[in-house]
């Protein structure tokens, strides 16, 4: 009978590398620089000097502007392109991954074990790694990340065979990048470092490709290793995919053409990002985001306007007229990476004046808001002595997909009868701030001082409230006091 090996599996870390042919710069801010051809945005088309800074939005933006036309007489302009988008949570140094969405583009994360047994290399039959999605709200798809037979309660993001390093000089090589990118402690290196200086482990690596429009939250990866004798183990880690907003138009200007006076007229879109006479978007993010459109006079040399209101567009069988900003906001659930037709209409009033008439008008992604948040006090009950301190804790986890900020405040619960209400002076703070990131979570300490005469049960309550969005959420703590 052939013996069974012992094996073990230790998931060492992850390397992160962007691929795609998009022409794209990203990081913390966003770029508002406009189409140098044409005059920034102001009150009309014409006011060229205005200074212009690009809109924030408590959930972030990506935004793009473009020049519309009309005219009586032909005009033709060269056409352009820009891109605008922003990140989100650039907090590092989570026991977890963080991999970082690049719009338009590919992210490859290559996943790292050491598979470990008796003969080493010689025992190894085969690593499987699987990825599964997120859960609804962005948390691993189990409590528990992975069973024994690495299934979940999610979809499948990837299924792959890791193939080993080529040879001992890789896998060395592969234990000192872990290192020196904080994947691995000093301690665990030394051990990795024994295994494959024994013999008896090797470094196996899979490579898993991220599109830029995979939901933002966190995956589970589960590594199982099997000898030739079907004996396994496995382990588990978590990558967390962080949200984006990026929005991208094939489009660099909307023109009208020759229109006449008391005419609407339409410029159709279509769904390829290939025509640019025929207006398409595309969210390039993996969060879903609205459209605000605003909207600038368009005017001409002749002196004559056309009022902003005097445009439209029409996005996913949404139909409005648009306005200078704050603009209209066309609430229609983009989600990422499907390119979506949108159109633009032109009214000319009877009384307007001819000539070649120019404006702006600025398209702008926001971040859909989506999630809530939990509130704990801990501990909930507590038996305390007149007289004396207990220390408590407030602790808040937010599921919302934006970095929101918190405010958490203290009530003695007024519908509970007066005796049995806890005085807030006991408190060391009654109302403060925290600041979540996104699916984030904070302990706030809080400290009660009990007076000497004071007995029974009193209670409290914490509330939290997003400062940002609409969620709210308590929970109460109760004192036994002797």
């Amino acid at each position: 009978m052939e013996k069974m090996e012992k094996i073990v599996l230790i998931l060492i870390g992850f390397c992160l590398v962007a691929m795609g042919i998009a022409s794209a710069g990203f990081g913390g801010i966003d770029k508002a620089d406009f189409i140098s051809d044409y005059p920034q945005p102001g009150t009309n088309a014409a006011d060229i000097n205005i200074n212009h800074t690009n809109h924030t939005s408590s959930w972030g933006l990506a935004a793009v502007s473009v020049p519309t036309h009309a005219r009586v007489v032909s005009v033709k302009q060269q056409p352009k392109v820009r891109y605008n988008w922003r990140k989100y949570n650039n907090t590092l140094g989570e026991v977890f991954t963080q991999v970082y969405p690049v719009p338009g583009q590919t992210v490859t994360v290559s996943k790292y074990a050491v598979a470990c047994g008796t003969n080493g290399k010689a025992a190894i039959k085969e690593v499987v790694v699987r990825t599964f999605y997120p859960g609804p709200d962005g948390e691993p798809c189990c409590s528990e990340p992975c069973n024994e037979t690495c299934s979940c309660n999610s979809e499948l993001q990837d299924m792959s065979v890791a193939e080993p390093l080529d040879d001992g000089a890789a896998c060395d090589d592969a234990v000192e990048d872990a290192y020196a990118e904080g994947s691995i402690t000093l301690d665990e290196k030394n051990e990795i470092q024994n295994y494959l200086d024994h013999g008896t482990g090797w470094i196996y690596a899979v490579h898993d490709n991220f599109s830029c429009s995979d939901p933002a939250g966190l995956y589970t990866v589960c590594t199982q290793v099997f000898d030739h004798t079907g004996n396994y183990s496995y382990t588990t880690n978590t990558i967390e995919y962080l949200s984006s907003v990026a929005l991208r138009v094939d489009f660099s200007a909307i023109d009208y053409g020759n229109v006449n006076r008391s005419e609407t007229k339409w410029v159709d879109g279509d769904d390829d990002m290939a025509t640019p006479g025929m207006p398409t978007i595309i969210n390039e993010g993996n969060d879903p985001i609205a459209l605000c459109i605003e909207s600038w006079n368009m005017t001409a040399a002749t002196g004559g306007v056309i009022a902003a209101d005097k445009e439209g567009a029409k996005i996913k069988g949404v139909e409005q007229w648009l306005a200078q900003s704050p603009g209209i906001l066309f609430d229609i659930n983009l989600k990422g990476g499907i390119p979506t037709p949108i159109k633009f209409a032109l009214h000319v009033p009877n009384e307007t004046r001819g000539g070649n008439y120019t404006g702006f008008i600025r398209l702008t992604g926001q971040l859909r808001p989506e999630g809530g948040l939990g509130v704990a006090v801990l501990p909930r009950f507590s038996n305390v002595t007149a007289g004396s301190a207990v220390d408590l804790k407030i602790k808040i986890v937010s599921t919302e997909n934006f970095d929101d900020l918190f405010h958490v405040h203290l009530t003695n619960n007024s519908d509970l009868p007066p005796d049995w209400q806890a005085d807030l002076a006991w408190f060391n703070w009654t109302s403060t701030y925290v600041e979540i990131p996104s699916r984030g979570e904070a302990v706030i300490p809080l400290r009660v001082e009990i007076p000497a005469d004071v007995s029974g049960s009193k209670a409290f309550r914490a509330v939290a409230e997003s400062t940002k969005w609409t969620p709210v959420a308590y929970d109460s703590g109760i004192f036994s006091i002797t």
